[in-house]
């Protein structure tokens, strides 16, 4: 027997297990944090009287844009929020839909915080343009993007993982 008698097979990489792991464990942990960010941030503007105050034309406190902002932070963080429960529906299922439902939601997340910064800044002049809070949310975002993205294009695992 020599050699060429011997095929060499690649192992057929497939599974929740590898970098997919590091996906699995962010898909868990955003709905937490979006969930502290609605409760922590917003709730408190709206239980005590802050978002009144601002909004409220007859107030001395009146900032013109500030509802809008407030809609679009909360309405985008609900709408992630309930997404990712369906991403998560989608990876545990190894949806072949997943990988691009994926992609869209991390390139939709840079999106919605740079939307947000900039509708901020818009109603917001006096603030600096980047705080220390959204420039971490942005190099997170974009982070996201530049590595997950092209993993989830490349990725022989997500290849041979999301077939159903």
């Amino acid at each position: 027997m020599n050699d060429a008698d011997f095929e060499f097979k690649e192992p057929k990489i497939a599974g929740l297990g590898g970098w997919l792991i590091l996906v699995a464990i962010g898909l868990i942990l955003s709905p937490l944090l979006i969930l502290n960010t609605l409760l922590t941030v917003h709730l408190p503007l709206l239980n005590d009287g802050t978002f009144n105050e601002l909004t409220s034309s007859s107030s001395e406190y009146f900032i013109p844009g500030f509802s809008l902002v407030m809609s679009f932070e909360v309405l985008g963080n609900l709408t992630l929020f309930f997404f990712i429960f369906y991403l998560l529906y989608l990876f545990f299922s190894k949806s072949k839909s997943f990988p691009l439902f994926f992609i869209y939601y991390r390139v939709g997340y840079l999106v919605f915080i740079l939307l947000d910064i900039i509708f901020v800044k818009m109603v917001l002049p006096g603030l600096p343009m980047f705080d220390a809070a959204s420039v971490r949310e942005l190099f997170s975002a974009i982070f996201s993007v530049v590595i997950w993205v092209p993993y989830i294009l490349r990725s022989k695992r997500v290849k041979n993982t999301f077939i159903y």
